[in-house]
């Protein structure tokens, strides 16, 4: 199993969880800050990074996908969910956060 986005609110959780289960890898994109994650092999990538992601992926039956909002959300979606070869699955912590077109009012 890996968890992406290990070291966020969800994913730490999720690997928490999943202590003492089967083998575990945290996708992080800084090792170092990482700190403790249960037990789980730590690997370093990022959604930018396709290569790493799909190194980090390797051999994985599953992939528990969480990550940040930012502009590239969608694309490093779609990047993580291409490096995954069985299905993932996916899941947000957050709404997107799409402009909403405004509607003239009538005086």
């Amino acid at each position: 199993m890996v968890v992406t986005a290990a070291t966020g609110q969800v994913g730490r959780e999720v690997i928490r969880l999943l202590a003492g289960a089967g083998p575990v890898r945290a996708m992080v994109r800084d090792p170092v800050a990482a700190g403790d994650l249960a037990g789980a092999e730590v690997i370093a990538a990022s959604f930018e990074d396709a290569a790493a992601m799909a190194a980090a992926m390797t051999g994985a039956e599953n992939v528990f996908l969480a990550g940040r909002d930012s502009p590239d959300y969608v694309a490093g979606q779609e990047r993580a969910l291409a490096a995954a070869l069985p299905p993932a699955c996916a899941m947000s912590s957050s709404s997107p956060r799409w402009p909403r077109a405004r509607t003239p009012r009538s005086s």
